[in-house]
């Protein structure tokens, strides 16, 4: 959901053919935390309850370097 409180829910329609890597930054950039979706999965589950409100970037990075990115806000 967003806004997000403890959890975010990432997921695609198929399974991933490649590895992802996902980064969570603040406004200024800087990294908040950051993991991976491996070859195969459909869905990822990313725990936010460690992290202030505000809003921030929910990076997708894969292997080949392509980039996307969706705007989350995080409330408490």
């Amino acid at each position: 959901p967003n806004p997000a409180e403890n959890i975010i829910n990432v997921g695609c329609d198929i399974p991933l053919s490649t590895n992802l890597s996902w980064e969570l930054t603040d406004q200024l950039g800087k990294v908040v935390t950051n993991g991976k979706m491996l070859v195969g999965m459909t869905e990822g589950i990313i725990d936010v309850s460690n992290i202030n409100t505000g809003i921030y970037h929910l990076n997708f990075i894969s292997s080949s370097g392509v980039k996307s990115y969706k705007k989350i806000a995080i409330i408490k």
